[in-house]
């Protein structure tokens, strides 16, 4: 016949088998919460992270059409600027060769008046 001490025995075993399978769930549940966190942390990111492998999205900044006509009408601008067409009343800017009024002036210029071809 079994005493009590056999049973405090059986009861203390059992008690610490079940403390140490509840500590593995425990565990495994907060590893898998904080795994779950960091994937969230990489998805707002633009990193996903699945069984397939890692897929990182890039974030290129695509212009939307207004900003595209934007750009393009300051560069239009900036490009006829610099430039010397539209600009009335002479030279704008120093040239070595001068500008065709002055030349035509100097009688230097061209007169050639035939067709191209």
């Amino acid at each position: 016949m079994a005493n009590w001490t056999d049973y405090l025995s059986l009861t203390l075993t059992i008690s610490l088998i079940a403390a140490a399978v509840y500590g593995v769930l425990y565990l495994r549940e907060a590893f898998q919460k904080g795994i779950a966190a960091s994937k969230d942390r990489l998805h707002n990111h633009g990193i996903d992270i699945s069984r397939d492998g890692a897929h990182v999205k890039t974030r290129s900044k695509l212009a939307d059409r207004e900003n595209y006509f934007d750009a393009t009408q300051r560069g239009v601008m900036k490009a006829l600027s610099k430039s010397s067409v539209g600009h009335e009343g002479g030279e704008t800017r120093g040239s070595r060769h001068g500008s065709i009024s002055s030349l035509r002036s100097r009688g230097t210029a061209s007169t050639n008046n035939s067709p191209r071809i």
